[in-house]
């Protein structure tokens, strides 16, 4: 017995035709005739509403259409309560439409053999039916619309079949809430896009302004006292090269006798600055540093 379909529709049928008079008996033998139900179904829909407290029955009352077997029921204050929340469940628009979302991709979860399924199928399914009454045409196409929008079910053979995507499939079996993976879906498709922004350098610098650079850039990398010291010194020599007298941060660049800078230990000078830029913390500066150097080693500067 489908419950779900059949005891709503039958407790708002009992409360429709009690009149404003709960208390009043109500015949089931017409409900019975109008579902085409057989006299067992009726008696073990009537039991489960009783069994509720939603219904009392009149025993051995009857004798309508349905002959003296079919029950009189009427219905209890519980029931009474319980039809008008259906009333206004039934009435909402939202409820509505987030039960015909979960239907169709219960319908899809439950469906048997090979996708896509052809929609038509879904209006003789029970999933069709909420609190009694069946969905319309239109509260369907606008769920499998929303449900393609997030990714859930695709259309195919000109909208006629419906199918779930993989992360539809994956949703129906993980039991979770609907709303949530909604949610979930707009954060992914709306969070700010992350630019990766890739620059090659190319750079045609001598051993001064290569020096200069790395001064410059040196306390942003984040290295140890030892290694920021060492790295400065270094990047000094580059910087001074050629410009006699000037005392960088490691002393006074060496001149010769005549006032010559003395030649700067290039190949030495720059592996080393290379593998102090490597060592220190990752970041825009050490890319930058270490694209712009290993440039540098690469032409040899001079060397």
């Amino acid at each position: 017995m489908d419950f779900d379909r059949y005891a709503p529709r039958f407790l708002l049928w009992v409360a429709d035709r009690s009149e404003g008079v709960p208390a009043s008996p109500v015949d089931c033998a017409e409900f019975r005739t109008w579902q085409q139900m057989d006299p067992a179904a009726l008696r073990a829909l009537v039991d489960h509403l009783s069994e509720l407290g939603f219904l009392s029955t009149y025993e051995g009352l009857g004798g309508g259409e349905g002959g003296p077997g079919d029950p009189h029921v009427r219905l209890e204050p519980p029931g009474v309560e319980q039809a008008r929340r259906l009333r206004r469940r039934r009435e909402d628009e939202t409820e509505r439409a987030r039960y015909a979302q979960d239907a169709v991709l219960e319908w899809l979860r439950v469906h048997r053999g090979q996708p896509p399924y052809p929609l038509s199928g879904f209006y003789d399914s029970p999933q069709v039916f909420f609190l009694g009454t069946a969905l319309t045409l239109d509260e369907v196409e606008e769920a499998v619309g929303y449900l393609a929008g997030v990714g859930l079910v695709e259309r195919s053979d000109e909208g006629a079949g419906i199918t779930l995507t993989d992360d539809g499939r994956d949703f129906v079996w993980s039991g979770s809430r609907l709303d949530e993976y909604v949610r979930e879906w707009r954060e992914r498709e709306h969070a700010p896009a992350q630019t990766v922004v890739q620059v090659t350098y190319s750079v045609q610098m001598g051993p001064a302004e290569l020096g200069l650079l790395v001064q410059r850039l040196a306390p942003d990398l984040e290295l140890d006292g030892d290694s920021l010291a060492e790295l400065l010194r270094l990047s000094g020599e580059l910087a001074h090269q050629g410009d006699p007298g000037v005392t960088g941060p490691g002393g006074p660049v060496p001149v010769d006798p005549n006032g010559t800078p003395l030649p700067v230990r290039q190949r030495g000078v720059l592996g080393r600055v290379r593998e102090l830029v490597s060592s220190a913390s990752g970041g825009a500066v050490k890319t930058l540093l270490e694209d712009v150097v290993a440039q540098a080693v690469t032409r040899g500067l001079g060397m």
